[in-house]
């Protein structure tokens, strides 16, 4: 009985190690082994982790100018043949002012029926007209160029210029420099951290672009800043100034500790 009892157990050894190996050969892993880790808190240690923002400002290049026309009739056809003269004026005075035609595009086209409230019924008083146009054109500081432009369009009857807004064409040259300007801060703040804790600051092994920002400084409009500017006020207000745009990036670095 007792030999039974060891040759049991001799089997049961055997078994379990066999066992092992076959889940060994069906399996595979590895261990790396890094100067950083990261713990149960999802912290890094041996590291370094600052942040660095980056600025970069230039002076707008582009113009944006958004128009719309309306003209009402009795009639659909009198009412778009009314609006599409309008907009013939205003297509013709871009061109004038060197503005490409790809630069023009149609941004609202609409035809609709409008009523009137009387007593107690609705009383159809004909349609309505409206079409709009997004006008891109080069735009240079102390040039009178758009301010002549934005005078020829405002002298065309009924045209609502609804904003005018700037922009940059090479933002690619301004995120480039804003994002140098982001390391390089974080850059500084990670030795003078490694310099107070007294360790040595290695190179940085994660770089994070955490945001990305691209901001329109209100244009000026001189006499005031309104988003609606109609033909009386841009008579007044024809000096404009574009002020400045700004980029911002922010970047998260880790460095390694040495």
């Amino acid at each position: 009985m007792e030999y039974k009892s060891n040759f049991s157990q001799t089997l049961l050894v055997v078994g379990g190690l066999l066992l092992a190996s076959y889940i060994l050969s069906n399996s595979s892993f590895s261990v790396n082994t890094t100067q950083t880790s990261t713990g149960n808190d999802s912290l890094m240690t041996n590291a370094i982790s600052v942040s660095g923002d980056g600025t970069a400002i230039a002076e707008p290049d582009i113009i944006y100018i958004d128009v719309t026309i309306s003209e009402k009739s009795y009639s659909t056809k009198i009412a778009q043949q009314e609006t599409n003269k309008k907009i013939s004026q205003i297509l013709e005075i871009a061109k004038q002012n060197k503005v490409n035609e790809k630069d023009i595009k149609t941004t609202n086209l609409s035809i609709y029926p409008e009523y009137e409230w009387d007593g107690n019924r609705n009383v159809f008083k004909g349609y309505s007209a409206s079409q709009s146009l997004r006008i891109k054109s080069a735009y240079k500081k102390d040039s009178q160029d758009v301010s002549t432009m934005l005078d020829s369009i405002a002298s065309v009857e009924k045209v609502q210029i609804n904003s005018i807004s700037f922009d940059f064409e090479d933002k690619a040259a301004l995120a480039t420099q804003a994002r140098e300007e982001a390391y390089k801060s974080a850059e500084e703040k990670a030795i003078q951290l490694a310099k107070l804790s007294g360790v040595k600051l290695g190179k940085p092994i994660s770089i994070n672009d955490q945001s990305y920002q691209y901001n329109e400084v209100t244009p000026n409009y001189g006499a005031g800043d309104r988003a609606m500017l109609s033909t009386v006020d841009l008579a007044k207000t024809t000096q404009i100034s574009g002020g400045e745009l700004e980029h911002k990036i922010t970047l998260q670095v880790v460095f390694a500790i040495e």
